[in-house]
């Protein structure tokens, strides 16, 4: 006989939980309470072992199928915002890559004028020299 978890879903088993917990949580602030923690305490170990045999025995298409919890909407909007991020990365490292390139040309012109003026200046160096020179002799 295969075991399944049928239709039933989690949600209510993670709500007891939490009801569990929040009434020990209050009987433990009340003094002379021990039988509501004692009561909540067997309810809280139920409620674990419930969460546990779901999550054993649920098949995976079961689990997804029902996922339409009550804050469904906010695991999409994650995903999408998720989406929308890696896109917009993508944008941004085109346009890095295509300022870098730019600038690596830039930065060649601008090598190559100042060469060009360096050259320019040595040369008109060395004719000022020879202009000195000459008029030395």
């Amino acid at each position: 006989m295969a075991m399944s978890s049928g239709d039933l879903s989690t949600i209510f088993g993670i709500l007891a939980l939490f009801s569990a917990m929040l009434w020990i949580y209050y009987a433990m602030n009340k003094t002379n309470l021990v039988i509501m923690i004692t009561i909540n305490a067997v309810s809280l170990v139920i409620q674990i072992f419930y969460i546990s045999f779901y999550i054993f025995y649920a098949p995976k298409k079961e689990k997804r199928k029902k996922e339409n919890h009550l804050f469904k909407w906010v695991d999409e909007a994650l995903l999408d915002e998720i989406e929308r991020m890696a896109e917009h990365q993508a944008r941004v490292d085109e346009e890095i890559e295509d300022l870098r390139i730019s600038m690596k040309k830039t930065v060649q012109k601008e090598v190559m004028n100042h060469k060009h003026s360096l050259d320019v200046g040595c040369v008109g160096t060395l004719f000022s020299l020879l202009c000195l020179w000459s008029k030395c002799d």
